[in-house]
């Protein structure tokens, strides 16, 4: 049996039972009246049980969505953490990196630099040998056009 039902027998009752004239009073069947008491009474602890079974397990649920509300900020914070470190271990990789390129293309400039010098002083120094060279070749052809002269004048 149901509470609210009791009470609405009840209230049928009451509005159903005799009502004397002038006096707003009503005349209720006691024995009918002492049913529904008893009814209610009966059912009075099992409604009270029920409610507080249904606040028992409201609470249990509040509590077990405290508890999964709090893991999964743990998790949230933990997962952020884990991003933030990756993220500034990206930085530090992309740093790095960069401090790498940098000194890569200073040594490469450095090498070129080196590379062109010593061509230069490559071309210098053949330039000088083939000046050498070519002065000792017009000495010693000298020589022969005055030997090649004298000769001429010899045979005149």
């Amino acid at each position: 049996m149901n509470i609210q039902k009791e009470l609405d027998r009840l209230e049928d009752l009451i509005l159903s039972s005799f009502r004397i004239p002038l006096l707003g009073k009503t005349l209720v069947s006691e024995e009918a009246l002492l049913d529904v008491l008893d009814q209610v009474r009966i059912n009075l602890p099992k409604v009270i049980e029920e409610a507080e079974q249904v606040y028992a397990i409201r609470d249990k649920l509040l509590a077990q969505a405290a508890g999964e509300a709090q893991r999964l900020l743990e998790q949230s914070e933990q997962e952020a953490m884990r991003r933030i470190a990756a993220d500034q271990i990206t930085q530090q990789a992309q740093a790095q990196a960069n401090a790498l390129l940098t000194n890569a293309a200073a040594e490469a400039e450095r090498i070129r630099q080196e590379a062109l010098q010593q061509a230069q002083e490559v071309q210098s120094g053949a330039d000088q040998y083939a000046e050498k060279m070519l002065s000792n070749l017009e000495g010693n052809l000298a020589q022969l056009l005055q030997i090649v002269h004298n000769g001429r004048k010899t045979l005149q």
